[in-house]
């Protein structure tokens, strides 16, 4: 387990350029993990390219040849992540950080300690890791930077209670884009009414089914099926659409994680609309 605490305030050092933490050490075409990093297909692709493994193979002559070699062993952390090898990822981060600190300035290693500690449920730790490298990662790709931040708030709220405050945080900077997508208005009515703010939840509500749900799509990944169906479900019930919300309600109870489930029982219970005067 990595000793670092995500919390932990590591010293940033501005360059040249004014930015107040390194950019990594390759960042071009000598970049072993070039295709890895963050934005890239690599990065959420279910299958496992030839890329990696070339890359990883690069990584291991460079360590044989400089064993303390900090940035090489957390470059081979976030290649050994792509290739699903998530226990040697995690030796691999480990050791880098034994060896220097700074390397934590790199974002996309620090999405890697995050996706890790989110493997592991260490909630804490993954949403802190994932909040110290959105601020300094791209925003070219608006649907990946959107699906990052409400994987993100799903961490948050993994931890019960005390994750709502900071997962509706996460949200409400996705709202902020021109163009928010609809289920993030879902994640946020869900989210307040875990939290007991009924009445914010069912206005957030009545933002969050608007277009198809086809164009809900974001990043690959970010949302898993059972997650959309529980803020969708909420979000219909608190419209008072009681029979479309049960049918995905009941469906999210049998895959969400189990610190979710009081609330979309709950949900299953709030009263249908009325119809007429």
């Amino acid at each position: 387990m990595l000793v670092l605490l995500a919390s932990d305030a590591v010293p940033r050092r501005v360059g040249a350029d004014g930015v107040s933490w390194p950019r990594p050490l390759l960042r071009d075409a000598s970049d072993p993990i070039a295709s890895l990093r963050w934005q890239s297909h690599a990065w959420v692709a279910r299958t496992i390219a030839r890329s990696h493994t070339e890359a990883l193979r690069r990584l291991d002559a460079r360590i044989a040849a400089a064993p303390l070699d900090a940035s090489a062993h957390a470059m081979r952390s976030i290649a050994l992540r792509a290739l699903q090898r998530f226990v040697e990822s995690q030796a691999a981060l480990d050791r880098a950080v034994a060896l220097d600190v700074h390397v934590m300035d790199d974002p996309d290693v620090l999405l890697t300690a995050a996706y890790l500690d989110a493997r592991s449920q260490r909630w804490l730790d993954a949403v802190g890791f994932a909040r110290r490298a959105i601020p300094r990662l791209s925003t070219g790709r608006l649907d990946a930077r959107r699906g990052l931040l409400l994987e993100v708030a799903v961490w948050s709220m993994a931890r019960g209670s005390d994750g709502l405050a900071e997962a509706m945080d996460l949200v409400r900077e996705l709202l902020l884009d021109p163009e928010p997508p609809p289920v993030a208005f879902a994640m946020l009515a869900l989210a307040q009414y875990r939290s007991g703010d009924v009445a914010s939840a069912r206005a957030t509500a009545s933002r969050a089914l608007r277009g198809r749900a086809d164009t809900w799509i974001l990043w690959d990944g970010s949302l898993t099926a059972g997650e959309l169906d529980a803020a969708t479900g909420t979000a219909l019930a608190l419209r008072g659409q009681r029979e479309a919300a049960a049918v995905l309600l009941q469906r999210a109870l049998s895959t969400c994680m189990p610190v979710w489930r009081p609330s979309l029982t709950s949900a299953l219970a709030l009263p249908a609309a009325r119809i007429g005067p």
